[in-house]
């Protein structure tokens, strides 16, 4: 049985109706595709940030460590210079606090990965 032509128009209209809920959801995708991709990059930005903080605190302790041996071997052999193994102690200690600074920031860097921004709602 054929259509006729009212018949025709109402499934045009459909049609057209269908196409443009169509395009709205490709633009859609394409925004919420774009979204997924800033969020990865400042993701990694993140990352970087929270492993360059652990590299230096790895730098400092490394150099609190030596300090601080060096300090007790001058203490151990009876330095006459007490004064100077002490300060070097402090300077290990001081190195020891900055490192942890580096460590409580990269870990708070991190932590931002689970404040998410408000995600694109869904339309469909």
């Amino acid at each position: 049985m054929l259509a006729s032509p009212v018949e025709k128009g109402i499934g045009m209209a459909a049609s057209s109706e269908r196409e443009g809920d169509l395009g709205a959801r490709e633009v859609q995708v394409d925004a919420d595709e774009a979204w997924v991709s800033e969020r990865a990059e400042h993701v990694e930005e993140i990352l970087a940030a929270a492993d360059e903080r652990d590299e230096r605190a790895a730098v400092r302790d490394e150099a609190a460590d030596v300090r601080e041996q060096a300090a007790s071997l001058a203490a151990s052999l009876r330095d006459p210079q007490y004064v100077a193994s002490l300060k070097a102690r402090r300077a290990a200690a001081n190195d020891r606090s900055q490192s942890k600074s580096d460590r409580f920031e990269g870990a708070l860097d991190r932590s931002k990965l689970s404040n998410r921004p408000s995600v694109p709602e869904f339309r469909g």
